[in-house]
């Protein structure tokens, strides 16, 4: 079970072709993001996210956070809740 992130699907739909251009409109709106932070959304990396960073990509992607975060179970999860 895990949390998984579609950055790339929802900056791709905003237009935004780079993170780069991503952290770059995040500061437009006053919100700081590390190049790293950025990434690690990107590849699945991240453990912990700021509720400002959640809220800020969805600001400048036009999104809603259930659009690019998603939570995935595992069959041994699901078969354990089940007994």
């Amino acid at each position: 079970m895990g949390v998984k992130f579609q950055l790339q699907l929802i900056m791709a739909k905003a237009d935004i072709k780079k993170q780069k251009d991503l952290i770059e409109r995040l500061a437009e709106i006053g919100i700081t993001a590390r190049p790293l932070t950025i990434s690690n959304i990107f590849n699945n990396k991240i453990k912990q996210l700021p509720v400002e960073l959640i809220y800020g990509i969805s600001v400048v992607t036009n999104s809603k956070p259930g659009d690019w975060i998603t939570i995935e179970h595992d069959k041994k999860s699901d078969d354990a809740v089940g007994d």
